[in-house]
């Protein structure tokens, strides 16, 4: 494997993309329909939404049952995957990131657990095409399991020391640190009010998208 130059990996809600606002409007209508708890506002199921699709109807409905929620996911993703990129947008200066990388002719990924079937779709609708994609169904195992990232970087043809993975979630850092990787945590993203990011051990914490965007460009020396 290639020991010499460095890619980058994102996650890939709440931290190269915005997904949140067309997530939670399924997620308030369903609440709407089906009569789940109507306290929930769209404030507080975005920073839900890194839990992805279960975590999401679990916040919405949270007397339901695993089967009910089982059921309810069928129905959220059938909906979302209808209204698949309406509002859905790269966060700030990240579009610039990724043009960048792309000019520089240095690989970048997504490792994702949102299934495939949405992450192939919006990465083609906002034109941020990467033939490393590992999305939440690829393997069997997910993050924060470190086999889809070492899968990605298998197929760049690098070592993981030599990769930056950055993520909003806590399961992307351990995911990260356990693949041997430099981790990045995206503090802009789907932070939970009772998350402390600070203790997840990664090696750096960008609050802001163009903070991330220095940060990555520093450290691969572009």
């Amino acid at each position: 494997m290639n020991s010499n130059s460095k890619v980058v990996l994102f996650d890939l809600d709440g931290t190269l993309i915005d997904t949140a606002p067309d997530m939670t409007k399924v997620l308030l209508e369903m609440i709407k329909e089906f009569n789940g708890d109507k306290k929930i506002t769209n404030k507080i199921a975005r920073n839900y939404v890194s839990d992805g699709s279960i975590g999401l109807l679990e916040l919405g409905f949270p007397s339901a049952s695993t089967t009910k929620i089982t059921d309810l996911q069928k129905t959220y993703l059938n909906l979302y995957q209808n209204n698949l990129c309406k509002q859905t947008k790269f966060f700030h200066s990240l579009r610039n990131l990724i043009s960048d990388l792309n000019k520089k002719q240095i690989k970048w990924g997504v490792v994702t657990n949102k299934p495939t079937r949405m992450t192939l779709p919006l990465l083609i609708s906002l034109k941020a095409f990467t033939q490393y994609v590992i999305s939440g169904d690829t393997l069997t195992s997910r993050k924060p399991k470190p086999l889809p990232l070492i899968l990605a970087c298998k197929m760049m043809n690098i070592e993981p020391v030599n990769a930056i993975y950055v993520g909003d979630a806590e399961r992307d850092i351990i995911a990260g640190i356990s693949a041997g990787m430099k981790t990045i945590v995206a503090g802009y993203g789907y932070i939970k009010h009772d998350d402390n990011p600070s203790k997840w051990g990664a090696d750096m914490i960008a609050e802001t998208p163009s903070q991330l965007n220095e940060m990555i460009k520093n450290e691969l020396n572009i």
